[in-house]
């Protein structure tokens, strides 16, 4: 009984020494896990076992990711994690080594991310079962089903995730209001592990709940990288089938699944478009986004737009073997319109060249206009050539009153504008300069419009009155002039005397104004008056 109770208590210290061994191997094991995530850039992070939970504090907050295969109910190892997030691109890439064999491949993934207070889940599953890669098919494609909180908000989130057994885990957010989804998705099925890079930044508030007044996301910038050296080379030898991967039925099934997927989130294809895809998928094509706003692109008005009138105001053009696609090929749901990109910033103005200042001169006909130059230095040339320099003190109409310096004091002259023969300011601003041009100019030409209308309204009163009085009395006054008995004048054989008296007597009204007597000569005044 005794030696029982001695072997069960060395099994009992056996026990804990191996549990503290175990527990050093561990903990140094960790440590040395916590030192390879934080030289990948992770600052802050904590590690439960059992669930492979890690909580990372990274720019904007990123917690809580776990990978959990729903098939086996085990929990994923991973050995090395590095995280990527940026302020404005809604991506995170993973670096993972040695994530799976091949006989333990999940069939679905939970992704969460805590912004701030507010977890953020998605889970995703596999796009095709039969597509789980072998030992000849090194990665696989996992469709994202849902994204919690967002599918409550305004917009909702399609995304795919990418794993490969060679160690590479991508995730990117795609949202459907963005034409670009198209791009997306077509990365998602395999380009990324064929050299092809496409990405668009994505400006929106990652908040929640979102508030009232949030804007829809905004396309800011695009980048595609179709030249990587050795893609199409890879390509080719995967439809050729050198991989050991059946390329045309799965490219034949992801572009369907991703038309689809693309129709129920409110996204429609134009058939043209679909129909050079391949030609692009095969090498055959470029493909090539442009935006040019048009005139009359207002960014005010675009979320009250269809899909189609957005396009056509950005000027949308899609080049893909050569075939154009516009407007009309594309359109999105009425609920998920959406502005595509951000209006550009104005155009700065052009730097303002400074212009040396310059001496200006007063007309001396004008000389009130100086006043407004009191106070600055003034020089005054005399009509007797003596010249003056000093400040200007006061300035009015034909006169000047400028102070001068004369040995240790100052004098004043009071100057007349008749004894000047130039006066100048020294030292005008351009603009000044400029601005006291435009005055004298348009009140020399007010002067001369006033000059040229006065002549003509002078002589008006002076020649209508003069001839009226001159002809309209003859005819009333001879008369009065004239005996009234006519008759009597005519039977005395008086006629022609009696013609020509009054005829004289309506010419000496005439001859009275001394203007007009002094111009006749004396021989012809006396018979006027004979």
């Amino acid at each position: 009984m005794r030696s029982l109770l001695r072997g069960l208590g060395y099994a009992v210290l056996f026990s804990l020494l191996l549990a503290v061994v175990a527990y050093s191997v561990l903990l140094w094991q960790t440590e040395r896990w916590i030192e390879r995530v934080r030289a990948a850039g992770a600052d802050q992070f904590s590690l439960s076992h059992g669930l492979a939970r890690f909580d990372i504090d990274g720019a904007l907050h990123i917690a809580d990711l776990r990978f959990t295969d729903y098939r086996l109910q085990e929990p994923i190892v991973i050995e090395r994690l590095s995280v990527r997030f940026n302020s404005v691109v809604d991506a995170v890439s993973f670096a993972v080594s040695d994530l799976f064999d091949d006989s333990s491949l999940p069939t679905a993934l939970t992704f969460e991310i805590t912004n701030g207070s507010v977890p953020v889940s998605a889970e995703w599953s596999v796009l095709d079962p039969d597509l789980l890669p072998q030992a000849s098919k090194p990665w696989v494609d996992y469709a994202c089903g849902s994204i919690r909180p967002f599918e409550k908000a305004t917009f909702k989130q399609l995304g795919f995730v990418r794993l490969r057994v060679d160690g590479d885990l991508h995730y990117e957010f795609i949202t459907d209001e963005n034409v670009f989804a198209v791009l997306g998705e077509l990365r998602s099925v395999g380009f990324q592990t064929l050299g092809i890079s496409a990405s668009a930044v994505l400006s929106h508030d990652l908040s929640w709940p979102p508030p009232e007044d949030a804007e829809p996301p905004r396309l800011q910038h695009l980048q595609l990288n179709l030249t990587e050296e050795g893609f199409w080379q890879r390509f080719a030898q995967l439809c050729q089938g050198e991989t050991g991967l059946e390329s045309q039925a799965y490219w034949s099934r992801s572009l369907n699944q991703t038309r689809a997927r693309l129709s129920e989130a409110g996204i429609v294809v134009g058939g043209d478009l679909w129909a050079k895809l391949p030609e692009y998928l095969q090498g055959k094509a470029p493909l090539d986004v442009q935006f040019h706003p048009r005139g009359d692109f207002d960014p005010a008005l675009m979320p009250f737009l269809d899909f189609k009138e957005q396009l056509a105001r950005l000027g949308f053009q899609l080049q893909v073997a050569g075939a154009r696609i516009t407007a009309a090929d594309l359109s999105v749901a009425p609920k998920q319109l959406a502005n595509f990109i951000t209006p550009p910033a104005p155009p700065k103005p052009a730097p303002r060249v400074a212009r040396p200042p310059q001496d200006l001169d007063i007309p001396l006909a004008s000389l009130e206009l100086a006043a407004e130059f009191a106070g600055r230095q003034v020089e005054v040339v005399r009509k007797v050539g003596a010249r003056l320099q000093g400040r200007l003190l006061e300035a009015g109409p034909r006169r000047l009153t400028i102070m001068t310096q004369l040995g240790g004091g100052e004098v004043l002259y009071h100057l007349q504008g008749a004894e000047l023969d130039r006066v100048t300011i020294r030292a005008v601003p351009a603009d000044t300069r400029d601005q006291f041009q435009k005055r004298l100019e348009a009140q020399s030409t007010a002067i001369e419009e006033a000059e040229v209308q006065a002549p003509a309204a002078v002589p008006e009163p002076a020649s209508e009155p003069v001839p009226e009085p001159m002809s309209e009395p003859v005819p009333e006054t001879a008369p009065s002039a004239i005996d009234d008995s006519t008759e009597a004048l005519d039977e005395a054989g008086g006629g022609e005397g009696a013609t020509a008296e009054p005829e004289s007597s309506a010419d000496q009204p005439m001859a009275e104004p001394p203007a007009e007597a002094e111009a006749l000569p004396q021989n012809q005044v006396d018979e006027v008056d004979e």
